[in-house]
């Protein structure tokens, strides 16, 4: 079974902290989401998608709904640029282990099974 560790503030917090990433907290008549300040295509995909990842393990607001909406919209707009950074994605997730993150995860791949991306990430995640 998995053992919930206590952490250390992750990257994805001390990013968010630091005013590094180009977002902000948008609220509308549908609930919360994020305002992104660029273009989520024009993004580092290779500096910022490992991030957001990292974010989701965590289980305050605003880290955890940032992370969670950043990862889905960058996954939803990157196209091509989602590939080359699976490999960067895989060590990370893995090293999480912590039930909120597995549970997060999980969540969030059930939502996005339509992509081929993603299925391959979460067979190399469970049978590597």
């Amino acid at each position: 079974a998995f053992i919930e560790r206590p952490t250390g503030p992750t990257s994805f917090r001390k990013f968010y902290e630091r005013g590094d990433f180009p977002i902000a907290l948008e609220h509308d008549t549908k609930g919360n989401k994020i305002a992104w300040k660029v273009e989520i295509e024009k993004l580092d995909y290779h500096h910022y998608l490992p991030l957001f990842f990292d974010g989701l393990c965590e289980t305050e607001h605003p880290y955890e709904f940032f992370a969670r909406q950043g990862v889905h919209d960058m996954l939803e707009h990157g196209g091509s640029k989602i590939l080359p950074v699976i490999p960067q994605l895989i060590i990370p997730i893995k090293s999480k282990h912590i039930i909120h993150f597995i549970t997060n995860f999980r969540c969030f791949i059930s939502n996005c099974m339509h992509s081929n991306l993603l299925m391959m990430l979460y067979v190399k995640l469970h049978f590597n």
